[in-house]
């Protein structure tokens, strides 16, 4: 028995042995390399400080994110419902019935008919106009910033909230035009592009996909008010001019690189905390199921393969985010990022890629929409120039070089840098992207289910007026 417990107690040593060299070769070599590969990225001009990436300071007055109105709306916990002052039936912001334009649909009026029972459809508003227009005066400062320290992973405030209004703002825009209040509706259109406007800056990535929703948002009311004819020629130069700076691709390009330091810092974070998790075991508040977790964590993860895993990580968005999003030449590669997306694919699976393999395929996703939010402004801003030459000649043209008198240039594909596709078609026209597919399919949008959704990864993206 004692020769028994003697061989169990040699073995268990040798395996303790085994277990701490296993940790202490592979912390050295991960560490090591991620050193060697930061000194590197560094090297050439990347800064894996987030401060590098956050807004300039600014006054509280200068602030969107520190008007009182702003400060309500974001302060409790972010939910798509929208802050409590803020109800409106579903019917009236949910699709299909809220209306898609990029799929050449108004908003179902009918169904609002129905819903309003003889009501006018401003009623639904007008319970919120001052909330509404306090959020206008806000989003007329000059800057924003919403965090004090964007070091402080855990401390970004909830915004869902905002995306909400906005939805609420877009309805009044809507009722307005249905009203005939073109100008009052276009002052809701341009407060819902200041909005965008107002997050270019924030460098975190879930405000650059909040900032494309609100495109989205706020190019409904723009696009129902060009069928109508209900924009003169003044309102028409005013919406040109707001879309033109507003640069999606520029912004996107901001996320990735504040998203990649960020990684960095709170994976480098999780590393590190390996002794906190060992000592953790001898904490009586530590939780029995959280000491198992934290016990496999310590004794099979070495932290080592962290910093691999980082390498692994970093190495993919210097592949992906520095070649496909192209600011200089206003181009989003959907070809390169399939390549890299296939070359992606086929790697093994290794200790070292897990972290990789478990984020890039979500956030390189995000690039499909920057893409199209950015053709969708870019096909507004012609839009816009298309509806001025009818008001001014009578007839859209018949191709986009008369627009010159419009437009001073005419914006790109920004998947490939051709031209944009155009024709009259009817008492309209068709204006289309050969969207992320890269292929012309002679303006045609992707199948759309019964529910409403749809794959913009197929299909043109078009926009269209007339019938």
């Amino acid at each position: 028995m004692k020769l028994f417990i003697k061989r169990m107690l040699l073995t268990l040593g040798a395996l303790m042995g085994l277990l701490i060299t296993f940790h202490l070769v592979e912390n050295w070599r991960g560490r090591r390399a991620w050193e060697t590969w930061k000194a590197s990225q560094e090297a050439s001009g990347f800064r894996y400080d987030v401060m590098n990436y956050e807004p300039r300071q600014l006054p509280d007055a200068d602030n969107f994110a520190k008007a009182p109105i702003v400060v309500e709306i974001t302060s409790p916990k972010g939910s798509s419902a929208g802050p409590a002052w803020l109800a409106i039936r579903s019917v009236f912001t949910n699709p299909p019935t809220a209306g898609n334009f990029r799929l050449g649909q108004s908003a179902d009026y009918i169904a609002f008919s129905k819903e309003l029972d003889g009501q006018n459809l401003e009623t639904v508003t007008q319970p919120f106009d001052s909330k509404l227009d306090q959020l206008a005066e806000a989003a007329r400062r000059p800057g924003c910033r919403f965090m004090a320290d964007y070091a402080d992973i855990e401390g970004f405030p909830p915004l869902l909230n905002l995306r909400a209004v906005a939805r609420a703002l877009r309805l009044r825009a809507l009722a307005r035009l249905q009203a005939g209040k073109s100008e009052a509706a276009l002052e809701d259109v341009l407060t819902g592009l200041k909005l965008i406007q107002n997050f270019k800056g924030e460098p975190h990535l879930i405000s650059q996909l909040l900032r494309l929703a609100y495109v989205g948002i706020f190019l409904q009311p723009v696009w129902e008010g060009l069928q109508a004819h209900a924009w003169n020629e003044a309102q028409l130069v005013r919406l040109e001019a707001a879309f033109a700076p507003i640069d999606t691709i520029a912004s996107m390009d901001l996320g990735w690189g504040f998203e990649r330091a960020g990684l960095a810092l709170a994976w480098t974070h999780y590393a590190e905390e390996a002794r906190t998790t060992f000592l953790g075991q001898f904490d009586p508040t530590v939780a029995p199921i959280h000491k198992v977790r934290n016990a496999f964590r310590w004794a099979f993860i070495p932290k080592g393969w962290i910093y691999q895993n980082l390498v692994s990580l970093d190495r993919e968005f210097v592949a992906h985010a520095g070649i496909i999003l192209d600011q200089k030449g206003h181009l989003v590669h959907a070809d390169k990022q399939k390549m890299a997306e296939a070359r992606f694919s086929t790697q093994r699976n290794t200790p070292y890629n897990w972290i990789a393999r478990m984020t890039l395929p979500a956030l390189l996703a995000q690039n499909a929409r920057a893409a199209r939010a950015q053709s969708d402004l870019d096909m507004a801003r012609m839009a816009c120039a298309l509806e001025r030459h009818r008001l001014a000649l009578g007839a859209y043209p018949d191709d986009l070089e008369a627009l010159g008198p419009f437009l001073a240039q005419v914006p790109h594909d920004v998947i490939n840098g051709t031209p944009l596709h155009y024709r009259r078609q009817g008492d309209g026209f068709r204006l289309y992207s050969v969207g992320w597919n890269g292929t012309d399919e002679g303006g045609q949008v992707a199948p759309v289910d019964k529910d409403g959704s749809y794959d913009p990864r197929q299909g043109d993206w078009v926009w269209s007026t007339g019938k």
